[in-house]
């Protein structure tokens, strides 16, 4: 008595045709089968809602498993398709290794069986058919979704922040529920809150997470993150999307056939659309946050979460490296002082071995902003600060860097098709240098906005008289962001030399 292997599938595609492909319907028509035939010892193996191009269902694997183990020596599905839509899978199994362990292969509604004459012919046609219509589909669904996106329309779900308009499809429009949250997130972090502390915040406010949101909204969404908790990278995903400024960002992965993975796409190549629904923070905003996540140096205290002002802009006037913050406690108090760190890590790379007290330093950067704000409002006119030159030269040194990573890449392919690296080894190296390739492409852009800003004489002029309702006492990691490039620290006459470099 054979013991048989009644498999059955079901894709989101085929759930859309309706009952004539639904498990149940299936699962009926093979257990009749059976039943005619005389097969009483048989197990069912159900994959429901995974596409026949996926080899990694699980049923379908458990099955694979059973059939080399001999623990069944028939396999009954209700066609060909069922079993899967992957020619190269088709081959493989129903044309060879079947054979090899001695399964017979019955596909009931379409007459294929692995024990005719004429199987492998009649099989190899209706795989290639199969795996046309997958084909077909993956490309008629991708022209509609690329249709939407070039509309600016959303396809997916609304992001946290926003819902979809009941009044227009596709449309978004801020969810009033938790648009407050998002622009509270910005403006902390714009204004030197960590990410670490923000999440900390919102988890002991007791503020439900995006991803436990979206399940109170949807009771069947199924959340990756089970833990229901603000996280910091959660955070950081939410201040680097730009549909918050009301733009519509698409083009971000490809897909170079049905058959391969995503890939990321460099962010300078993915498409844009502005304007495309209301934004929930303004353009201002969005570029003092992001401005922020550029600067590598300004992270936050681990104690008390906040970002120090002069973090990340105070430079050795020596060697330009970034001096670090140092606290000394003595006679029971606290004291601030910045050194550089080329200067003290013993590789003799700067000369620079003093340690200059941090009030010093913001009394002085106090004092120059007030002066630089009296003598920008008393010009007869404005014009661009030099510092756009330097930008300009690291914008040159971005894209040298973009080129010759680019170059590494065309190298790869050569590699490859000499046979010196595998596929393998080729795609790893490859998504190594399109992750370099982004980060470049995201400072090539911070950088070319910064010199945006500084040719900008009208934004230059609205940003300093921001500052003008009275004179400057203190120091906030908003106003340093806004007002200053950077300072600069060294020895000039054996002593010290600070120098404030404006961004007006």
């Amino acid at each position: 008595m054979s013991t048989a292997a009644i498999y059955c599938r079901l894709s989101q595609d085929d759930m859309e045709e309706g009952e004539s492909k639904s498990i149940t319907n299936q699962r009926n028509l093979l257990l009749d089968y059976c039943r005619t035939h005389g097969i009483e010892d048989y197990k069912i193996y159900i994959d429901d809602g995974i596409s026949g191009m996926d080899f990694n269902r699980p049923q379908f694997q458990l099955m694979l498993r059973d059939c080399e183990a001999g623990i069944v020596d028939t396999v009954i599905c209700k066609d060909q398709s069922r079993f899967s839509r992957d020619d190269t899978i088709i081959k493989k199994y129903l044309h060879e290794q079947f054979y090899i362990w001695g399964i017979h292969y019955i596909g009931v509604t379409d007459g294929t069986d692995n024990t005719s004459a004429d199987f492998l012919d009649n099989s190899a046609f209706r795989g290639f058919f199969n795996e046309y219509y997958v084909r077909d589909c993956s490309r008629k669904v991708k022209a509609v979704l690329q249709a939407k996106k070039q509309r600016g329309e959303w396809a997916t779900c609304a992001p946290y922040g926003y819902k979809k308009d009941t009044e227009k499809v596709n449309h978004l429009v801020p969810d009033t529920a938790v648009a407050d949250i998002v622009r509270r997130i910005f403006t902390d972090y714009a204004g030197g809150k960590s990410l670490t502390q923000m999440a900390r915040d919102l988890n002991s406010e007791g503020v439900t997470s995006p991803a436990m949101y979206k399940q109170q909204i949807y009771p069947n969404y199924k959340s990756p993150h089970t833990h229901g908790k603000w996280t910091a990278d959660g955070i950081k995903a939410i201040l680097h999307n730009e549909v918050y400024i009301g733009t519509t960002v698409y083009g971000k992965t490809v897909k170079q056939s049905y058959r391969s993975k995503e890939i990321k796409v460099p962010q300078a190549e993915w498409k844009r659309i502005p304007n495309t629904h209301e934004p929930i923070i303004s353009q201002d905003l969005w570029e003092q946050a992001n401005s922020r996540t550029s600067n590598t140096a300004s992270r936050a205290s681990r104690k008390t979460g906040q970002v120090f002002p002069l973090s990340g802009v105070v430079k050795c006037a020596c060697c330009g490296h970034t001096m670090y913050r140092e606290g000394v406690t003595a006679k029971g108090k606290q004291y601030i002082y910045y050194r550089c760190k080329q200067a003290t890590n013993g590789s003799g790379l700067c000369s620079n071995k003093q340690a200059i007290n941090g009030k010093s330093i913001e009394t002085v950067v106090i004092t120059e902003i007030n002066n630089a704000i009296k003598q920008y409002l008393s010009k007869d006119s404005i014009t661009a600060k030099p510092n756009a030159e330097k930008y300009q030269k690291h914008l040159s040194t971005i894209r040298t860097q973009q080129s010759t990573i680019n170059n590494r890449i065309s190298n790869l392919i050569d590699l490859v098709a000499d046979g010196t690296i595998t596929k393998d080894q080729f795609r790893t190296q490859q998504d190594k240098y399109n992750q370099q390739l982004q980060d470049l492409q995201e400072q090539e852009q911070q950088v070319q906005a910064q010199i945006d800003k500084l040719n900008d004489t009208e934004y230059l002029d609205t940003l300093v008289k921001k500052y003008t309702t009275g004179n400057i006492t203190a120091l906030s990691k908003q106003l340093v962001t806004d007002l200053i490039d950077n300072i600069k620290i060294g020895k000039l006459n054996n002593g010290t030399f600070i120098e404030v470099n404006t961004k007006f």
